[in-house]
C-alpha cells in the first residue's frame, strides 16, 4: 500500500451518515452535493475522501453545473395528533416537562406550556442553560448530575412531556411513564408503551400544542416547586464549601458562575469537571456552552475553545477542563498563542483521572492507572507565550480568573483541587 494508506471508508463508516470516495473527477460536484444533503437531512457528519491523484486533476467547467437546491421542508403533525396530545396533557394531574436539545428553538413555547399547565421543567445535560435558571418552573437537570428534586418530580409524574429528548442513559428518564413526545427524528418516537408521538420540529409543534391546552391554576404546586428550587440552590451553595483546601470543584463552579461574562462561550471537557459544571455551574441568559455529547471524548474542550473563539471572535471564550483531558490536547494551547486567540483555560487539577477512579470503585475493582504526573500548567502557559496563573487556595481563584479574562491573551488558570471529593 501507499504511505499512510488506510481504508478511510471503513474508518469513517461507523460515525458518519454519508461516506464515499471521489474516484472520478467529473463526479466531484455531484458527490459534494450528496454529502451536504445527507448531512442536512440526517443531521450528522458526511465524509468524502478525495485521493491525492484526483486532487491534482483539472475539471472541465461542464462538469461543474450546480445541482438543484434541496427543498426547505417543515415537518409537523396533523391537527388530530395535536388534539390527542392536548387531551392527554389536559387529563394529567401531575405533568412534568423534560426539555432536550431538540427543543432549543422552542424555548418560549416550552416556558409558556409550563406556565399554562403548572408543570415543572427539567432539562437534559446537553440542554443546560436553554431554560433560564431563574425561571420559576425550572428545576434543573434530570439525570446523574441533576437534583434530587428533579428526579422526584419525574418519578411522581403521571405524564411526561418529552420535547426534543434523546433518552440518553445519563438522563435516565423514568421507565414506564405515559409520554407526550415531540421529536424531529422519528426513530426516537414511541420509546414508551403509552406514548402520544408527535413527529415534527419543536419550534413548529409546541406553539400549536400550547393553543389546545387548558389553563390550570395550581398555587399549591407552584409553591412546592418554589420550595424545591430553594432547597436545590441551598444544596449547591452548601457543596461549594468556600473554606476548603484544596479548592473544592463546586466552589470553582460557584466562582465561575459569578465572574464569567454574560456573553461568554464556554467549552466543557469530559470527566469530573464536566459533571461539576452540569451540577453546580449556574448559567445566565446569553451564555453558550459546548460539550462533546455522550461519546465522552476527553480532550474536547481545548480545541473546541479555539473553534468557539474563531466562530465568536467578539465574545469571551472560557475552557473548563480537567488535568487528564487537558493533557490530551494541551499542545493546542500553542495554536491559541500562535493565532492570538484570547481565551481562559481553567484546569481542575486533581492529579488523577477522577471519574475513572470512581467508576473502578463502583465496579469493585482496585484503582489502576488513574494517577497522573502533571507539569506546572501555569508555567507551561507562560513557556508557550501565554499567561499562566496558579491557584492553591479559595481566595486566589476569583482574582486569577479575573486577571486571565482581562489579559486579552490565551491564559491558563491551574487550580489545585481535592482528588477524593467527587
Amino acid at each position: 500500500g501507499g504511505f499512510q494508506e488506510i481504508d478511510q471508508d471503513a474508518f469513517f463508516r461507523p460515525v458518519t451518515v454519508y461516506n464515499n470516495t471521489l474516484h472520478e473527477k467529473t463526479m466531484a460536484v455531484r458527490l459534494v452535493d450528496a454529502a451536504m444533503r445527507h448531512a442536512i437531512v440526517h443531521r450528522g457528519v458526511a465524509q468524502l475522501s478525495i485521493p491525492n491523484d484526483v486532487q491534482k486533476e483539472s475539471v472541465d467547467p461542464a462538469c461543474c453545473l450546480a445541482e438543484g437546491m434541496p427543498p426547505s421542508v417543515e415537518i409537523a403533525p396533523s391537527d388530530a395528533g395535536i388534539a390527542r396530545a392536548a387531551e392527554a396533557v389536559n387529563r394529567a394531574e401531575r405533568p412534568v416537562i423534560i426539555a432536550g436539545w431538540g427543543a432549543r428553538d422552542a424555548v418560549p413555547a416550552v416556558r409558556a406550556i409550563a406556565e399554562r399547565i403548572a408543570a415543572p421543567i427539567l432539562t437534559t445535560f446537553r440542554a443546560k442553560g436553554m431554560i433560564p435558571e431563574d425561571d420559576p418552573w425550572h428545576l434543573g437537570i434530570l439525570g446523574s448530575v441533576g437534583s434530587a428534586q428533579a428526579r422526584k418530580k419525574a418519578e411522581e409524574a403521571d405524564l411526561l412531556l418529552a420535547f426534543g429528548v434523546g433518552f440518553s442513559k445519563q438522563t435516565n428518564v423514568p421507565p414506564g411513564k405515559p409520554l407526550v413526545q415531540v421529536d424531529l427524528d422519528p426513530i426516537k418516537l414511541g420509546r414508551h408503551a403509552e406514548t402520544v408521538s408527535l413527529w415534527g420540529d419543536c419550534g413548529l409543534v409546541l406553539p400549536r400544542l400550547l393553543g389546545h391546552l387548558e389553563r390550570r391554576e395550581d398555587a399549591a404546586r407552584k409553591e412546592t416547586i418554589a420550595q424545591d428550587r430553594a432547597a436545590w440552590r441551598a444544596q449547591i451553595d452548601n457543596e461549594a464549601d468556600p473554606a476548603a483546601v484544596p479548592v473544592r470543584p463546586p466552589f470553582i463552579m460557584q466562582v465561575l458562575s459569578e465572574i464569567l461574562p454574560d456573553n461568554a462561550v464556554i467549552t466543557v471537557d469530559v470527566g469530573e469537571n464536566g459533571w461539576w459544571f452540569g451540577r453546580n455551574f449556574r448559567m445566565r441568559p446569553g451564555q453558550k456552552f459546548a460539550m462533546s455529547g455522550y461519546l465522552a471524548t476527553m480532550g474536547f474542550a481545548m480545541p473546541a475553545a479555539i473553534a468557539a473563539k474563531i466562530a465568536y471572535p467578539e465574545r469571551p471564550t472560557v475552557c473548563i477542563t480537567g488535568d487528564g483531558g487537558f493533557s490530551m490536547a494541551m499542545a493546542e494551547f500553542l495554536t491559541a498563542v500562535k493565532y492570538d486567540l484570547p481565551m481562559t483555560v481553567v484546569v481542575l487539577n486533581n492529579h488523577e483521572l477522577g471519574m475513572i477512579r470512581v467508576e473502578q470503585r463502583m465496579e469493585n475493582y482496585p484503582n489502576f492507572g488513574t494517577e497522573l504526573h502533571n507539569p506546572d500548567f501555569a508555567a507551561y502557559a507562560r513557556a508557550c507565550g501565554g499567561e499562566g496563573f496558579s491557584v492553591e487556595r479559595p481566595d486566589e481563584l476569583a482574582p486569577a480568573v479575573a486577571k486571565a479574562l482581562e489579559s486579552g491573551r490565551p491564559a491558563i488558570v491551574d487550580v489545585e483541587t481535592d482528588p477524593k471529593r467527587f
